[in-house]
């Protein structure tokens, strides 16, 4: 993923699905951007329980345009410094909003069988959507990795 890597309608999808599978042999996915915080957490299962780390936050700064992490995010400190994108503890979450995103991360683990690691990506909604609907977390996205 990358920062040219969004669309803005069904046909410029079609044309970077099929960019993607041209260029890689693997299935490729989308999913919709949802603006909002970027919230983290780690789910780690040991001895058969999961385990949620307390949840990061990805800013960004102003000039980064497109708000994703992409793999340039990820992996290049240079370009983070850069560009004012940092990863810090996420604070200002709602108990009860904090419970939500901790029960929906076991729940994706366990639904995909998830035994070692995973990185749960979450773009809230809206805080307090989430304190009033029961499933309104955003889009999860999942990273598996091996421990």
């Amino acid at each position: 993923m990358s920062n040219g890597s969004g669309v803005k309608n069904k046909s410029e999808e079609e044309r970077q699905i099929a960019r993607l599978k041209r260029n890689f042999d693997s299935a490729v996915f989308t999913e919709e951007f949802i603006s909002g915080r970027e919230i983290h957490v780690a789910v780690m299962m040991r001895n058969g329980q999961y385990y949620v780390s307390p949840p990061w936050e990805t800013t960004f700064g102003r000039k980064h345009g497109a708000h994703i992490i992409s793999e340039k995010v990820k992996w290049n400190f240079a370009y983070r410094i850069k560009m004012g994108i940092d990863l810090i503890p996420a604070v200002n979450i709602e108990p009860t909003v904090l419970r939500k995103i901790k029960k929906n991360a076991v729940m994706a683990c366990r639904a995909l069988e998830v035994t070692g690691y995973a990185r749960i990506d979450i773009r809230p909604v809206s805080y307090t959507q989430l304190t009033q609907r029961k499933s309104d977390l955003g889009k999860i996205q999942m990273e598996p990795a091996a421990l």
